[in-house]
């Protein structure tokens, strides 16, 4: 039994096609104040594109990608929806419709979307990319790598896509190729982190604690603001099988900077602090932070809440909990 730690995905959203009349003034000062991530003036300007030009379906596209950004997705799949009717064959419309889909939970959707999109355009590495994080979501794992893959073949420099396909492996357990790409991942992006931290998971995986401590720190440091990955180095130096790795202070210290980062709000993460106190020998404490992550039973889910209640009874028994006991 062990606390959930995140796998770190990311998915991707493409601005549309720009118009090839597009030297009107505010169509272009809309797609630099998109591209300076400006949405609301990205939007006036588009307005105002849409009102001189109403059958503009770039300016509906690319004022979706505006509001998606702002993360108004009912307002983006409307443009989307206007961008579709007034230029069907855009495949970049229905990719970013997918997109604003996916984001609202709605899955079968995007997918649709998606799917109409490479029917378009066969060649779009995104939209098998964006596919890929829609059928891993809903756990259709092997689909998932397909798409990661194809998605690669079209885009082989696509770091995030050997990221995304790593994690794929991850949740098949086929921890070998999961490093693989996480490896390959890095060698094409070294600042990426998130990469590290997966990598991280898969070598503990496999008993190579010391290469996951190293790839847990590299994290950090390329992302100090990772509350997953002072999540995964104080699970591991409160729990780690290898005792020679346990290192309760530095545990404690990690797993609080980790719920603080989550604002206390993540259950794994107290919960993870839980056990770094009960490594301390603290079990009044451990009690009290694995006892507040059960205020959260919607994260938690029953499997973790189940693992967590026997770690409890460890804490209550003032025993720590070590991974493979």
């Amino acid at each position: 039994m062990s606390a959930l730690r995140w796998l770190v995905v990311a998915a991707g959203f493409f601005l549309a096609t720009a118009m090839t009349f597009g030297q009107e003034s505010n169509f272009q000062q809309g797609l630099q104040a998109l591209a300076n991530r400006d949405y609301d003036l990205a939007i006036s300007c588009f307005n105002e594109e849409i009102r001189l030009n109403p059958r503009a379906a770039s300016a509906f596209a690319n004022r979706g990608n505006a509001h998606a950004g702002k993360g108004e997705y009912d307002k983006a799949i409307a443009d989307f929806n206007d961008a579709i009717r007034l230029n069907p064959s855009d495949s970049h419309a229905y990719g970013n419709r997918g997109y604003a889909y996916d984001a609202r939970g709605e899955y079968d959707r995007s997918i649709a979307d998606y799917n109409q999109a490479l029917r378009l355009n066969p060649k779009d590495s995104d939209a098998y990319y964006n596919r890929g994080n829609a059928y891993r979501t809903k756990g259709n794992y092997e689909q998932a790598a397909f798409d990661y893959t194809e998605s690669i073949r079209l885009h082989p420099k696509f770091a995030l896509a050997y990221n995304s396909r790593g994690t794929v492996y991850h949740e098949m357990k086929d921890y070998k190729r999961a490093i693989a790409d996480f490896s390959l991942a890095i060698r094409l992006q070294p600042q990426l982190a998130r990469a590290f931290e997966n990598r991280g998971l898969a070598l503990e995986k496999t008993g190579d604690y010391d290469k996951a401590q190293a790839d847990y720190l590299e994290a950090i440091k390329l992302n100090p603001k990772s509350a997953n990955a002072y999540n995964n180095l104080a699970w591991l130096w409160a729990t780690c099988a290898k005792a020679r790795l346990r290192d309760s202070k530095k545990a404690v210290e990690y797993g609080f900077r980790a719920c603080e980062l989550s604002n206390w709000k993540d259950p794994f993460w107290l919960g993870t602090l839980a056990a770094a106190y009960a490594e301390a020998g603290k079990f009044p404490e451990a009690v009290k932070w694995q006892s507040r992550a059960f205020d959260f039973p919607d994260i938690y889910g029953k499997s973790a809440t189940d693992s967590a209640r026997q770690r409890l009874l460890l804490y209550e028994a003032h025993k720590p909990y070590h991974e493979g006991n």
